[in-house]
């Protein structure tokens, strides 16, 4: 499953940033470092998205990773 973080413009890169150094820096905890299976960015006209890929896409899951 995934998640999809709509973005102004303006904000992406921020967020961007921190995520990715929070995945190489394996600063996620227990079950959701397990849960995450990657990252990607899609850079559109008036908005930008960060979608996180992750394992299972059970309610609870979901829930965990948006915690």
């Amino acid at each position: 499953g995934r998640l999809v973080v709509p973005l102004k413009k303006g904000f992406a890169s921020h967020y961007w940033e921190r995520l990715v150094l929070a995945c190489i820096g394996d600063q996620f905890n227990g079950d959701l470092r397990e849960e995450i299976r990657g990252l990607q960015l899609s850079i559109r006209d008036g908005f930008d998205l960060i979608y996180l890929w992750i394992r299972n896409s059970s309610p609870e899951a979901v829930a965990a990773v948006k915690a």
